[in-house]
């Protein structure tokens, strides 16, 4: 668990967002990280899975950081969707205002998958919560024929879940998030090899989530981000840290460094872009610190960091089991 502290909001520059006078809360509830104790040694705890953020005690004085033993109950296993295709009236709707027709959405499910399904105009298409680890959602189509007539947009892939890959997935629509993460999701998540048709946008969302890897994914007039989103929504400020960009095409991406964390992109083709905060929907001050930007234009080796750390970790025959890239 890491604390949520008035130092750590304030170190974030998380404590001035305010919209038409009234202030705004960013990151509310501390943040709850699930993982598996893979062994202890004296006071070295060694975990299934690495933890996707910092854990700085001088930001939660009087409080800190616990491990804490949890029994986890309620979560159903082993259970896959495939083959399906979701149809909804195709038309332009007031998000948030006017009906909804969404797709399907896991919680507390682990260990399954969804494969091989098609959505046609759904409002929010997959959504992943946080009661949802282990998951693999692979060759999944959303298509959108109509956007919205709002501001806010729906979501093609909703995720906030631990450990999720989105393989191979594809869609085609405007005005629509792609993929987004949400409040507090502490990963990681992988987009692997997705490709987006249309002018939406690939991006940690809000609220501070952390180790996104977007990898050989393509939008090719559409965006990805990595950066502060500050008074947009309802106060999503810095949306997301210690997450990569790799060997990616886009029209533009902004990559942004949070105070404390760094975010990534490496060999990612399209336009590099700097901003500011945004509050009252303009530009606060100078642009925000840029993230790590290397080898820009031009993609690096290996061509998937995803598939070259899952062949060190479990060798050639895991590459093959998960099929053709």
């Amino acid at each position: 668990m890491k604390p949520v502290t008035k130092q750590w909001t304030h170190f974030m520059g998380m404590d001035q967002l305010f919209r038409d006078g009234k202030p705004e809360v960013w990151v509310q509830n501390d943040i709850r990280v699930r993982r598996r104790v893979a062994s202890v040694t004296r006071n070295i705890l060694r975990l299934d899975v690495p933890l996707t953020d910092t854990f700085d005690a001088r930001l939660y004085p009087g409080q800190q950081a616990e491990v804490t033993r949890v029994e986890v109950t309620g979560q159903i296993a082993q259970v896959g969707v495939e083959d399906l295709r979701v149809v909804s009236p195709a038309r332009a709707i007031n998000y948030r205002q006017d009906p909804e027709f969404d797709g399907i959405a896991m919680d507390n499910i682990v260990d399954s998958w969804l494969r091989s399904l098609a959505f046609e105009d759904t409002t929010n298409s997959v959504r992943i919560d946080q009661g949802a680890e282990r998951l693999t959602v692979v060759n999944v189509d959303v298509r959108q024929h109509k956007g919205v007539t709002s501001s806010a947009k729906p979501f093609d892939f909703r995720i906030n879940g631990a450990q999720i890959l989105l393989d191979r997935c594809t869609g085609q629509g405007n005005k629509v998030w792609y993929v987004a993460t949400q409040s507090r999701s502490e990963g990681p998540v992988v987009v692997l090899h997705c490709r987006f048709t249309g002018d939406g946008e690939i991006e940690g969302h809000q609220r501070w989530s952390t180790g996104l890897l977007v990898d050989g994914c393509a939008i090719p007039n559409g965006k990805i981000n990595l950066r502060n989103r500050g008074e947009m929504g309802s106060g999503h400020g810095w949306a997301v840290g210690w997450s990569v960009l790799w060997n990616n095409r886009a029209k533009s991406f902004v990559v942004q460094n949070p105070p404390g964390a760094l975010n990534w992109s490496i060999g990612d083709v399209g336009k590099h872009a700097s901003e500011s905060m945004p509050v009252f929907g303009q530009p606060l001050g100078p642009p925000l610190p840029s993230g790590v930007v290397e080898s820009t234009g031009k993609p690096v080796k290996p061509d998937s960091l995803y598939l070259e750390q899952l062949r060190e970790r479990m060798g050639p025959k895991a590459v093959t089991a998960i099929g053709d890239h």
